[in-house]
């Protein structure tokens, strides 16, 4: 289990890791993530975060995997081993999606989705048209929709498309 908490618990109560990304730049801003293995042993993972304010957690039961996502920047995470086992390169992460069934993370920034496979290789969908701003909005029947904004000076809301979560493909309703 993977639960993002709002604050930081009392030091000691957990084994605690700290998890950030090489850069220039590091915020002052970490989220705190509470792992339950399946033995019920609880571990607390650190995150420093940048200037985004999106921050999610997603698991992958199907792995044991974590898809942590602090301030934008993504990891991800070996519950049982409590370690880290890729960064996600995609910067920065608006959203992200976890399909149980095939073991797949999907992510999301300003204009682009990527997914993740099941042994950690990041493939960028191509999206039909050019986006300024995508968003995951509801699965049904293996269909995950989504919403994306088109580049122009219209800013059109566009609901015509989805990832069909079984060939992993961007199509038209």
């Amino acid at each position: 289990m993977v639960e993002l908490l709002n604050n930081i618990p009392p030091s000691g109560l957990y084994m605690e890791f700290f998890f950030e990304q090489e850069s220039n730049f590091k915020g002052n801003r970490w989220e705190y993530v509470l792992f339950t293995k399946k033995d019920g042993e609880k571990w607390l993972g650190h995150f420093r975060c940048n200037d985004y304010n999106y921050s999610n957690v997603k698991e992958l039961s199907c792995n044991d995997i974590g898809c942590i996502v602090a301030g934008g920047e993504g990891y991800l995470i070996d519950i049982e081993n409590k370690k880290l086992i890729s960064i996600v390169k995609s910067n920065p992460i608006l959203d992200v999606f976890s399909d149980e069934p095939t073991c797949i993370i999907y992510i999301i920034g300003f204009g682009d989705v990527v997914r993740i496979s099941k042994d950690f290789q990041e493939t960028t969908l191509a999206l039909p048209i050019r986006a300024d701003g995508i968003k995951f909005k509801e699965v049904l029947d293996r269909k995950l929709f989504l919403e994306i904004e088109e580049i122009g000076g219209m800013e059109t809301l566009n609901t015509d498309f989805y990832i069909n979560l079984d060939d992993f493909l961007i199509k038209r309703k």
